[in-house]
C-alpha cells in the first residue's frame, strides 16, 4: 500500500512542477521583450535626435543662402583682391632689384652724355660745313671781281705789262664784341654783343653755323670764337 501511495504521489510532484516553469519562462519572454523594446525605443530616439540636428542645419544653409549676396560682386572683389596682390609682387620685385634699376639710371645718363657730345660734334661738322660752302662761294666769285689786264702797244715800243699794285686793306672790325661762351645742351654759344653796348639785353647769342652782320660763326675754341667775313678768317677772344 505504500508503495502505490508513493507511485501515486510523483505525478502530482510533476504537476505543481509544471507551472513555476512555465512563469519563469513567461517572465524571461518579458523581460527580453522589454529589453528589445528599449534598445528599439533608444534607437529610434537617438535617429530623430540626428534627424533634428539635420533639419536645423538645412535651415540655416538656406537661411544663409537666402540673405547670401549675388556671386557677381564676391568674383569682382576677389578679382581686385587678386590684382592687387599682382601689384604688391610688381612692387616688391621692383624694391627687390634696386641694383638693377640704379645701373640702368647709369646706363641712361651715360647715353644721354654721349649724345649730347654727338650733338656738340654734329655742330662743329655744320660750322665747318658752312665754311667750306663761304670758301667755294668765296673762289666762284673771284673771276668776275678781276680785271682783265690790256697790254697796251705803243708804236717802236714794247708793250710791258705793269703789275697792279696791291691795294692796301684796311683791318675788318668786327661790329660786336665776344663777352663769353655759354654751353646749353651740351652746345656751346658765343655771347655778343654791339660795340656800344650799354645793357645786358643787348647780348645775344650765336651758335655754330649762324650769320649775323655778315660775321658767320665758324667754331668756339676755350675762350675764343672763330667768324668767316668776307672770305677771311677771324678770331675774337672773350673781353
Amino acid at each position: 500500500m505504500n508503495e502505490s501511495a508513493s507511485f501515486m504521489e510523483v505525478p502530482e510532484m510533476k504537476e505543481s512542477v509544471r507551472p513555476t516553469r512555465s512563469k519563469f519562462w513567461a517572465i524571461v519572454r518579458f523581460g527580453f521583450g522589454g529589453l528589445v523594446l528599449f534598445a528599439l525605443g533608444g534607437t529610434t530616439f537617438i535617429n530623430l535626435k540626428q534627424i533634428q540636428i539635420l533639419s536645423a542645419e538645412v535651415s540655416q544653409l538656406k537661411t544663409a543662402l537666402q540673405g547670401s549676396p549675388d556671386i557677381a560682386p564676391l568674383r569682382a572683389q576677389l578679382t581686385t583682391l587678386q590684382q592687387q596682390f599682382e601689384a604688391s609682387q610688381i612692387q616688391l620685385s621692383g624694391m627687390a632689384d634696386k641694383a638693377a634699376l640704379a645701373a640702368l639710371q647709369q646706363k641712361i645718363e651715360a647715353l644721354d652724355k654721349q649724345q649730347n657730345e654727338q650733338t656738340a660734334s654734329i655742330a662743329a661738322l655744320k660750322a665747318g660745313l658752312s665754311s667750306l660752302q663761304e670758301q667755294v662761294r668765296a673762289l666762284n666769285q673771284r673771276p668776275a671781281n678781276v680785271a682783265a689786264v690790256v697790254p697796251a702797244v705803243t708804236s717802236g715800243a714794247v708793250a710791258v705789262k705793269k703789275k697792279p699794285t696791291p691795294k692796301a686793306q684796311r683791318p675788318v672790325t668786327a661790329p660786336f664784341v665776344l663777352t663769353g661762351i655759354e654751353r646749353r645742351g651740351g652746345i656751346a654759344f658765343a655771347a655778343i654783343a654791339p660795340q656800344s653796348a650799354t645793357q645786358l639785353t643787348e647780348i645775344a647769342l650765336m651758335e655754330p653755323g649762324e650769320t649775323r652782320q655778315g660775321w658767320t660763326l665758324l667754331a668756339i675754341t676755350g675762350q675764343q670764337a672763330q667768324f668767316r667775313v668776307a672770305g677771311k678768317t677771324r678770331t675774337l677772344t672773350v673781353r
